[in-house]
C-alpha cells in the first residue's frame, strides 16, 4: 500500500536508522557547502581557492572552470571565447560527461537546497495541488537561449541565470536578485511540484545531455523486494525516471533516463534497500561486482587527474589577466592625444568617481567588495584600476601591508556616478514654425 507523501522515508528511518536513511542527502549538502566554501574563502579569509562564480572561475588561480552553457552562448553570439574559457569548458564537459547525468544539479548547484526545502514543505503540509508543465520545456528553453544569443549577440541567459545569481549573492550579498530566488522558492512550493529543477531549468537540461552516457547511475538492483510504498516516487525530483526500472520487470534495472539527478534520495528513503548507486556497466542483468566497480572508478579518476594536470601544465606561465587573443594584438595608434589625458577635476585632491553602480556592494569590517576587483592581488585578473599606494599609508605616513583603516571604507571618499533626475524639470517647447 502506498504511503502518504508526508510520511515518505519514515519506514526507512525506523528500519535502517537515521544515518542510512539520510546518508546521501548529508553527503550532497556537505559537497554543496564545500564548493560554496571554496568561493567564500577568498572574500572572507583572503585564501582564494575558487576565484569567480558558478559560471566561470579559476581553481587556485590556475585551473579554469567554465559553464558549458555560457560557452555555447558565447559561440552562438559570435564571440569566440578566450583560450582560458574554452579550456575551462572542456574540463567541465569532460568531468560531467564521464561522471554521468545531472550530478551538477544535485551535488554542486547552490539552488538545489532551496528547491529541496520547498518540496519538503510541500510534502510536510500536504500541498498536493500542482500545475501541469511539460518536462521537455527545459529543452525548448535551452534552444531559445542559444537562438536568442545568436540573434542579439549577447549572453541573454546570464542576465537572469539564478544559478550564478545565487552564487554571487552568497559571496557579495543579496540585493534585488533575492526576489528572483524567492520567486523560484514560491514557484516550487505553491505552483508546480519540483517545478524548477524538474521542469524548467535549462542548465540542468544541458548537463543531462552531456552526462547521458556517463558512468555513475542509480539502479533498482533488488526490485523484487519492492513493496509499492511509493516513497521513492514521492521524494524524487524526477519521478518518471523510476517507472521503468522499478515497475517494469522487462526493463533494465538501471535508471537510464538523462533526467535522473543521481541525488540518492530514492536510496535513502527505501526501507527495502531496492536501490543502489553504481555504474552503468553491467554483465547481463547483474550490476558489476564491487571489485570491478572500484577498478573502473580508479581508472576514471586517473583519467580525470590526467586531464586536469594537463590543463595546469598548459596554463603554466599564462597571464590570466588577459587572453592571448588580446595580449597578442598590437596597440592602436593614438590619433587624438589630447583625448587620452585624464579629465581635470573640480578640486585638486578630489578622489576619482566610481564609474558604475555600487548597489549591493558590501564594505564592512569583515569584507570589502571593492578590493575584490581593485586590490593589489586581484586587479590583474579583473582588469580594474589598482588601488593607490597612498591607501596603505596611515596618518603618520607609515606604509603598512594592509589598507589603512582610514582608507578602508571606499564610499567615504569616492562617489559613484548615477543617473539622477534634474532638480528643475525642462519645460522648454519650441515656438511654432521653428526650423521651417
Amino acid at each position: 500500500m502506498a504511503n502518504r507523501k508526508r510520511d515518505a522515508g519514515r519506514e526507512a528511518l525506523e528500519k535502517k536508522g537515521w544515518w542510512r536513511s539520510h546518508r546521501w542527502l548529508v553527503l550532497r549538502r556537505l559537497c554543496q557547502f564545500f564548493v560554496l566554501g571554496m568561493f567564500l574563502s577568498g572574500p572572507w579569509f583572503g585564501v582564494w581557492i575558487l576565484h569567480g562564480n558558478y559560471s566561470s572561475s579559476l581553481l587556485f588561480d590556475t585551473v579554469p572552470l567554465t559553464d558549458p552553457l555560457m560557452t555555447l552562448q558565447s559561440l552562438a553570439s559570435g564571440h569566440l571565447p578566450a583560450t582560458v574559457a574554452l579550456t575551462g569548458a572542456v574540463i567541465i564537459t569532460v568531468l560531467y560527461a564521464l561522471a554521468g547525468k545531472r550530478l551538477f544539479c544535485s551535488w554542486v548547484c547552490p539552488l538545489n537546497p532551496i528547491t529541496d526545502l520547498a518540496n519538503w514543505l510541500r510534502r510536510r503540509f500536504d500541498l498536493n495541488q500542482s500545475a501541469t508543465i511539460p518536462r521537455h520545456i527545459r529543452y525548448v528553453l535551452l534552444v531559445v537561449i542559444l537562438v536568442g544569443s545568436a540573434l542579439t549577440g549577447t549572453f541573454i541567459w546570464e542576465w537572469i541565470n539564478p544559478v550564478s545569481l545565487m552564487g554571487r549573492s552568497l559571496v557579495m550579498g543579496f540585493g534585488s536578485g533575492a526576489l528572483l530566488i524567492l520567486a523560484l522558492f514560491l514557484f516550487d512550493l505553491l505552483v508546480v511540484e519540483h517545478g524548477w529543477c524538474g521542469h524548467i531549468c535549462p542548465v540542468g537540461a544541458l548537463y543531462g545531455v552531456l552526462g547521458s552516457k556517463g558512468v555513475i547511475t542509480v539502479a533498482a538492483t533488488d526490485r523484487q523486494k519492492c513493496n509499492r510504498c511509493m516513497d521513492c516516487f514521492h521524494v524524487c525530483p524526477e519521478p518518471h525516471v523510476l517507472r521503468a526500472p522499478v515497475l517494469d520487470e522487462q526493463s533494465p534495472v538501471q535508471v537510464t533516463s538523462r533526467d535522473c539527478m543521481t541525488c540518492g534520495r530514492c536510496v535513502d528513503v527505501c526501507s527495502e534497500d531496492v536501490f543502489t548507486i553504481t555504474t552503468r556497466w553491467s554483465f547481463g542483468s547483474e550490476i558489476m561486482k564491487s571489485h570491478d566497480l572500484k577498478k573502473a572508478l580508479c581508472q576514471w579518476t586517473a583519467m580525470l587527474a590526467l586531464v586536469v594536470s594537463g590543463a595546469v601544465w598548459a596554463a603554466n606561465g599564462v597571464d590570466f589577466s588577459q587572453s592571448p587573443e588580446v595580449s597578442g594584438t598590437q596597440e592602436g595608434a593614438i590619433r587624438m592625444p589630447k583625448e587620452q589625458d585624464r579629465m581635470p577635476l573640480n578640486y585638486v585632491n578630489q578622489p576619482p568617481m566610481i564609474p558604475h553602480s555600487v548597489e549591493g556592494y558590501q564594505v564592512t569590517t569583515n569584507t570589502n567588495r571593492c578590493l575584490q576587483c581593485h586590490g593589489v592581488e586581484s586587479y590583474r585578473t579583473t582588469g580594474a584600476p589598482r588601488i593607490s599606494p597612498t591607501h596603505f599609508m596611515d596618518s603618520d605616513g607609515k606604509v603598512g601591508a594592509e589598507v589603512a583603516p582610514r582608507r578602508y571604507f571606499c564610499l567615504q571618499c569616492h562617489v559613484p556616478q548615477a543617473d539622477t533626475a534634474p532638480i528643475v524639470g525642462n519645460t522648454f517647447t519650441p515656438s511654432k514654425g521653428y526650423g521651417k
